[in-house]
């Protein structure tokens, strides 16, 4: 493979890979802080928390080659935790991580196909 194949595939790989792969980190810990929800929903006085909007993160680690998520991204939204809805939103994250990771595979093998791999074949 050439330099200039190998150039044009880290190319590809960067502009959305890195996109999808934000977002599949992004929903991750989303689905960890529901899953918090969830298991203190007999906890007193505990409120639901929730991540930041994607947008929102995406920005802040605009250049960056990961999403950067700390404590302070999480908000508290002051009400309580309802199970069943809790649990409603945190399959809708899980199918839509899953959906995302299907699309990042399929684009990975899309470069590859137009580009070859990484190294040669």
């Amino acid at each position: 493979m050439s330099i200039n194949s190998t150039q044009k595939l880290g190319v590809a790989k960067t502009q959305i890979s890195d996109i999808l792969t934000k977002k599949m980190s992004y929903l991750a810990a989303r689905g960890h802080a529901m899953a918090e929800n969830i298991g203190n929903v007999d906890t007193p006085g505990y409120s639901r928390k929730d991540l930041k909007p994607f947008q929102e993160l995406l920005r802040k680690s605009s250049g960056k080659s990961e999403l950067e998520i700390s404590s302070k991204d999480f908000v508290n939204t002051h009400t309580e935790v309802n199970r069943e809805t809790e649990s409603m939103r945190l399959a809708e994250v899980e199918s839509e991580f899953r959906f995302i990771s299907s699309i990042l595979n399929k684009y990975m093998k899309l470069v590859e196909s137009v580009f070859g791999k990484v190294g040669g074949r």
